[in-house]
């Protein structure tokens, strides 16, 4: 989960969601100003400010099984490398 803060209009930015995992074709973006959350249960999610704007938000990560919890992980989307 994304929380967007300090951000005020007429300031934003564009938090961008893939659907699945690489598909470039098949994404979500949001327009994003502060007070904004947008959960991103899967996939990328790369996020940017708009010019003359800062990009500040405060994510959240979860997971059920404690296997998977990297909080430490970031990786680059291997078809845009």
């Amino acid at each position: 989960v994304y929380c967007y803060f300090d951000m005020p209009k007429p300031k934003f930015g564009f938090h961008i969601s893939y659907k699945n995992s690489g598909d470039v074709d098949d994404m979500v973006v949001h327009t994003v100003y502060s007070g904004t959350m947008v959960q991103a249960p899967c996939g990328y999610h790369p996020t940017a400010g708009s010019p003359g704007s800062r990009n500040t938000y405060l994510w959240v990560l979860a997971a059920f099984d404690p296997v998977v919890r990297k909080y430490d992980l970031a990786e680059l989307d291997p078809a845009r490398v």
